[in-house]
């Protein structure tokens, strides 16, 4: 075993992949040094391994061989604390790809507390993880989580040795209740613990509260009930507010499921959230400006009624930032929320000509998006509010015709959109079909203007998207026009979002159609002709029949 491994580089290990199980077998103290020896080094070769596993589904994995050669060592108690000091290691180089077959994986299988891969006993196994703390506390904390419990959980075991009797013929995978307690009360306590005051673990742990064992629970309740955690400021502990809130909020809307928590425990957590709320309205109103309205709803059902007590409360929290602080307050809330659109959605009710000469023309071309988002929902919801007399009124003299296009895009993509595009901007008007926002959900008619203008401005994928629309509503659609945008995409730089679904579904619309042109139809089919797979009734109509 000496002799195959200590000049071993990183080829021979990725040769030997299928026959290190065998090979840890055959000498298990020399195969763990020579692997502790070379995972030492500063180019090991286990690092080049992990850049040979590419993120294609055809990309391979070398490391398995070593990871159940590692999985089966681990079955014998002589061994855990060793095999699980090596895997924690693998862990802190892993780059993470396709493959199941990772390093952390086999931590969290061979440790897991309802079907344990390993014969070792539990006060073996609490040894193994304080000994990963100690080496490699990061991992040790991510696997602390993974072995917390979790309805979801799934494992197939690991490897078990083929060849060495580690394994008595007359034991079964069976874990009694005491036992499994024991082992996730451990680790969920060790987890409190090891959080202290970091604030991402903290909220880790807080998704996990209700199915914490009842001592963990009572653990981190009082941890973040504490002083150090109350006394922390409220930029630093506003998330972990937001956490518990959402928490909350979500076991009380889904009462009757099995894995909400009792009121008893909700009234508990709601009591240490009311003592970290915040008081600045800057961190306190945060939660209300996510993408996931859902989260904010306190009941099922109603939902129109409750988007709109959702909206009302935005626009109060924003009215209130705003008195208290001023615009550039609002500004620096819109920089940190999950959802800024909202929060220029919301300042939209204000009636205040500094807001629109703080954030027109300027923010319509700032190359911060949260920038740019808040000004298109302020826009957004001027126009709904004050219809075309609020834009038309506006003051546009000194913008450029970029600034004014953007301002368009911020606009319902309609005929009087466009109107205004060839009027304000006459010469420039390619620079808001540049980048109007293109939803042909939105068009009511004329929508052939629309495509016309995006083939003419290079945008041919936003027109095949509105002719795929167009034939999926069973509206007519323009052959003509279909080939036009067809075959401006073949050399077209625009981004193709929807792939070649669109494409195909044209295609075969143009096949059927007795009127088109068959010479375009022809380049059309040559042009896609990769698409064209003979598949789900991809086929070229024209080119089968010249040949």
């Amino acid at each position: 075993m000496r002799e195959i491994l200590a000049e071993a580089d990183w080829v021979l290990w990725g040769s030997l992949s299928s026959l290190l199980p065998s090979l840890a077998e055959a000498a298990p103290n020399e195969f763990l040094t020579a692997v502790e020896n070379v995972i030492r080094q500063d180019n090991n070769p286990f690092g080049t391994l992990f850049a040979q596993e590419r993120a294609e589904i055809t990309g391979r994995n070398y490391l398995t061989g070593l990871l159940w050669a590692l999985e089966g060592l681990a079955w014998d108690e002589q061994y855990l604390i060793r095999v699980c000091v090596i895997l924690g290691e693998l862990a802190s180089h892993d780059p993470g790809a396709r493959s199941l077959n990772r390093p952390s994986n086999s931590l969290a299988t061979i440790l897991l507390p309802w079907m344990p891969q390993t014969l070792a006993s539990i006060d073996k196994r609490k040894s193994a993880m304080q000994t990963l703390l100690k080496e490699w506390p990061d991992i040790a904390w991510q696997l602390m989580i993974q072995l917390l419990p979790d309805q979801w959980q799934i494992s197939r075991g690991s490897h078990k040795p083929a060849w060495r009797r580690t394994i008595p013929a007359n034991w079964q995978e069976e874990v009694t209740p005491q036992e499994y307690e024991q082992q996730v009360s451990y680790y969920a306590e060790r987890a409190v613990a090891l959080a202290g005051q970091n604030i991402e673990r903290l909220c880790t742990l807080i998704n996990h509260l209700n199915t914490l064992p009842a001592s963990a629970f009572a653990q981190l309740l009082q941890h973040l009930a504490s002083q150090e955690i109350s006394a922390s400021p409220e930029e630093q502990r506003v998330s972990i507010w937001e956490h518990l809130t959402k928490f909350t909020k979500k076991h009380r809307k889904f009462s009757t499921a099995t894995w909400a928590l009792s009121e008893e425990k909700i009234k508990k957590i709601e009591q240490v959230t009311e003592q970290l709320s915040p008081a600045n309205p800057f961190f306190r109103y945060q939660l209300f400006f996510t993408n996931r309205d859902i989260d904010l709803y306190e009941e099922n059902g109603n939902w129109q009624e409750q988007r709109e007590k959702i909206e009302i409360a935005r626009e109060k929290a924003i009215l209130e930032i705003f008195q208290q602080a001023g615009v550039e307050r609002v500004i620096q809330f819109a920089e940190i929320v999950k959802a800024p659109h909202q929060v220029g959605y919301a300042l939209g009710v204000i009636a205040d000509t500094l807001l629109e000469k703080t954030l027109l023309p300027h923010f319509l071309e700032s190359e911060i998006s949260n920038h740019k988002l808040l000004v298109s929902g302020f826009i957004c919801r001027k126009h709904q509010l004050n219809s075309w007399k609020w834009c038309d009124n506006l003051d546009k003299s000194a913008w450029t015709p970029k600034q004014i296009a953007q301002f368009l895009a911020c606009l319902p993509f309609t005929q009087e959109t466009w109107d205004r595009a060839s009027e304000w901007l006459q010469t420039y008007e390619g620079e808001y079909w540049l980048c109007a926002n293109v939803d042909a959900y939105q068009i009511e008619s004329n929508i052939t203007i629309a495509i016309d203008k995006l083939i003419k401005y290079g945008r041919p994928h936003a027109a095949i998207d509105c002719l795929a629309t167009m034939q999926s509503q069973r509206k007519p659609v323009d052959s003509s026009q279909c080939i036009r945008a067809l075959l401006a995409a073949i050399t077209s730089s625009e981004s193709n979002h929807r792939g070649g679904y669109y494409i195909v579904e044209l295609i075969k619309f143009l096949q059927a159609e007795p009127s088109v042109n068959q010479d375009e139809l022809l380049k059309v089919e040559w042009a896609y002709l990769p698409l064209l797979d003979h598949s789900n009734g991809r086929a070229p109509k024209l080119l089968v029949s010249v040949r």
